[in-house]
C-alpha cells in the first residue's frame, strides 16, 4: 500500500488492494513504531493508565447520547484489550460468553479480520461490517476503529462496535473526533509529549541544539538579554542565532515562530 492510499480517511475490506493472507502485518509485529523519543518509548510518554484515564474522561461526556447497544474496546498498539466500555448489561453478557476481555489481543495474528486489526494494518481509520469479520461475535456488529496517533506515533486504538443492522456512516467522524480529543487530552497531560513534538518540528527544520535552545526561550517572548544570560552567552550571539533559526524556518517574525512550534 503506497503513501497515498493511506491517505485516505477512512479504510473498509474492499479498499485492500489483496485478501487478508495468513502473514502478521507489519504494525502487529513488536519492533512496529519503536520510534524513540530521547530514549523514552510511546508507552513511557503516554502511560496505559493515562489512556484509559483520558478516554473514561472523554466517554463521559457523549455515551449518554447513543440510545442503542454499544461497546468501545482500547487496545493498546499491539491490540491488546486495555479497556471495555457500555453501559449495556446483555453487551457485557454477550462479551463474557465469547470470552473478550482485557487482555484480549485484537490483532489479526490472534482475532482475524476485525476494525482495529484493519486499523493496525492502514494505519487509519477502518471500517468492518458484521458479515466481514472472523470472529462469531462481531458478526453480530459493525465496528470502526480509530488509531489514537500522537505525534505520528500510535499508541493505542479506540473501537466502537453496535449492532450490524445499524447505519455506519455516523460512526466514522464520530470515532474520529474521538480519537481527535484524546489525543488533546494526552498532550495536555503528558509534558513529555511537549518536548517530543517541539524536538519534532526542530528536526523538520534541521534546527542546531544551540538554535533549539533559543527557538524554545524565544518562542515564550523572552528577550535576547534574558536568553543570553539564561544560555550564559552573549546578547549578539542570540541575535545572531535567531537569525539563522529564521532563515532556516523561512519566515521573519517572532510570532511565526510560536506559530509554527505551537509550545
Amino acid at each position: 500500500m503506497d503513501n497515498s492510499e493511506c491517505e485516505q480517511a477512512w479504510f473498509t475490506v474492499e479498499d485492500l488492494d489483496k485478501k487478508y493472507d495468513d502473514s502478521l502485518c507489519e504494525c502487529c509485529q513488536s519492533g512496529s513504531n519503536s520510534a524513540m523519543v530521547n530514549s523514552c518509548s510511546i508507552e513511557e510518554l503516554v502511560p496505559n493508565e493515562i489512556l484509559v484515564e483520558v478516554l473514561h474522561s472523554e466517554l463521559a461526556k457523549i455515551t449518554e447520547f447513543l440510545s442503542f447497544p454499544f461497546v468501545f474496546f482500547l487496545t493498546d498498539r499491539s491490540g491488546n484489550i486495555m479497556d471495555i466500555v457500555s453501559p449495556f448489561e446483555k453487551v457485557h453478557e454477550k462479551l463474557e460468553h465469547f470470552g473478550i476481555k482485557s487482555g484480549t489481543n485484537l490483532s489479526k495474528q490472534f482475532s482475524g479480520l476485525n476494525a482495529v486489526s484493519l486499523a493496525m494494518e492502514v494505519k487509519s481509520i477502518a471500517v468492518v461490517r458484521g458479515y466481514e469479520h472472523n470472529m462469531p461475535m462481531f458478526k453480530e456488529w459493525n465496528c470502526v476503529c480509530a488509531p489514537i496517533k500522537v505525534n505520528g506515533l500510535i499508541c493505542g486504538y479506540i473501537n466502537i462496535s453496535f449492532e450490524a443492522h445499524r447505519p455506519i456512516g455516523f460512526s466514522i467522524l464520530f470515532i474520529k473526533q474521538l480519537s481527535e480529543k484524546i489525543v488533546l487530552r494526552l498532550k495536555e497531560r503528558s509534558p513529555g509529549l511537549i518536548e517530543y513534538s517541539f524536538q519534532e518540528k526542530c528536526n523538520s527544520y534541521h534546527l542546531s541544539p544551540r538554535e533549539r535552545d533559543v527557538a524554545y526561550h524565544w518562542s515564550l517572548r523572552k528577550g535576547a538579554l534574558q536568553i543570553s544570560n539564561d544560555l550564559n552567552v552573549t546578547e549578539g550571539t542570540v541575535r545572531n542565532i535567531v537569525k539563522s533559526i529564521y532563515s532556516k524556518m523561512n519566515i521573519s517574525e517572532r510570532w511565526e515562530l510560536i506559530e509554527l512550534l505551537k509550545l
